[in-house]
């Protein structure tokens, strides 16, 4: 296996399109490239990034020494009746996992509502969907492959729960992942209720259907303008001020009571075909997760003192709540939150919204989420972290010489 040479043609780019580097780059296809690249790049002091679809909008990836990237590393590997868990490659899109895991009768028990994103991308970054009794994608690891910084194949189980809980969410900082084994549920279909309401009656109903209903998600569209950002069905609605469009996935069909006057959408479907929508990567997002008890109030602190902000930007706010868990960087680490996500334009200095925001979030003990624009320093991601040190320490050992970091970790965990 050949690492291609550096040369201005090896450009790795993200999704979004406002990040992209020179490097040496390859395409990995098994565990043995794995090794190879890793074994090849330490040899000769390199720094090594694992792309999966490069869905951050942060330079969780961009290095000058070597970029591995995963598209060859996919499909379903293993899967297990009795213990309900399946294990699949690296690589294999989200998106890809729903027909694969539904032939044996699966389903992946929560997603998000983009699916593009490789399955190892999602859990490193602590990747979540919504449900207020259902954690995120790297809660349901049960065990992982991965290539240490010497080029050899380790796997982390729960007979190592110490260093499975830092692995869990680990920006691809301890090693390589080349194959993850998840717990999941039996396959299961979903109805959809979507409608858009009033935002005052959204935050009323708030609470009664996070308790009611298996999922509920809604996003805040400030301005006429705003709503035009969300396309159902590929139709742009007339735009209202100060809208909310709701979204509700439960196993059993939705009644909506008084509610019904605001449908807009119903549909019913394999869980995996309802999750998601399509996105076109025209935003530059910031994400943070609030504890459950304040989190109300944060949201309209936000709205409130940066009303004339989100009226200029002009694009929906998303609001979403989802179970805790007890892995070590997971931003649910300790307890439920609730996830407020906002955007700017892409390639636009987005810079005085996402301080601004920063500022509010950070009254409230919000932690970002790791593949989204922040603020953050170390000192503060100490505070919000309880294990911290606890990951660093992991990372130290199973990469004493850090060549898995790039220089935007390398300021928080080297």
């Amino acid at each position: 296996m050949n690492i291609r040479s550096y040369n201005p043609e090896n450009r790795w780019n993200n999704w979004f399109g406002n990040l992209s580097c020179e490097a040496r780059i390859i395409d990995v296809a098994s565990e043995e490239d794995m090794s190879q690249a890793v074994r090849r790049a330490r040899s000769e002091g390199l720094s090594l990034r694992i792309a999966g679809t490069g869905h951050s909008n942060i330079a969780l990836i961009p290095n000058p020494g070597v970029i591995a990237t995963t598209d060859r590393l996919k499909g379903l590997l293993a899967h297990d009746i009795q213990k309900r868990t399946v294990t699949v490659a690296a690589g294999t899109k989200i998106r890809a996992m729903g027909d694969m895991l539904w032939e044996h009768g699966f389903s992946l028990t929560n997603q998000g509502d983009i699916d593009t994103q490789s399955i190892a991308g999602a859990v490193s970054t602590g990747t979540h969907g919504t449900g207020i009794e259902l954690t995120n994608l790297s809660a349901r690891i049960r065990s992982l492959r991965l290539v240490d910084a010497k080029g050899d194949l380790q796997v982390l189980d729960e007979r190592d729960e110490h260093r499975l809980r830092a692995a869990r969410v680990s920006l691809g900082m301890l090693g390589a992942v080349t194959a993850i084994e998840l717990e999941v549920s039996p396959a299961y279909h979903l109805h959809e209720w979507l409608g858009f309401m009033p935002y005052a009656t959204a935050v009323e109903i708030e609470n009664e259907m996070n308790a009611r209903f298996r999922h509920f998600t809604y996003f805040w569209c400030p301005n006429a303008k705003s709503e035009r950002f969300i396309s159902v069905d590929g139709v742009i609605r007339e735009g209202q001020e100060d809208i909310a469009c709701v979204r509700i996935f439960h196993p059993e069909p939705i009644e909506m009571g008084e509610l019904e006057k605001y449908t807009y959408r119903r549909r019913y479907d394999r869980s995996y075909r309802i999750f998601a929508e399509d996105y076109v990567p025209e935003f530059d997002e910031m994400e943070y997760m609030i504890p459950l008890d304040v989190g109300r109030e944060c949201f309209e602190e936000l709205i409130r003192s940066l009303h004339d902000l989100f009226h200029e930007i002009a694009i929906p706010t998303e609001v979403r709540v989802t179970a805790g868990d007890d892995n070590f960087l997971s931003e649910y680490q300790g307890g439920p939150r609730r996830a407020i996500s906002l955007a700017g334009h892409i390639n636009t200095d987005n810079s005085r919204l996402f301080r601004a925001c920063d500022e509010v979030f950070a009254r409230y003990q919000g932690r970002p989420h790791w593949a989204k624009a922040n603020c953050m320093t170390k000192e503060r991601l100490k505070q919000l972290y309880p294990h911290f040190d606890d990951f660093v320490a992991i990372r130290r050992q199973m990469d004493p010489e850090g060549m898995f970091l790039n220089d935007y970790l390398r300021r928080w965990f080297s």
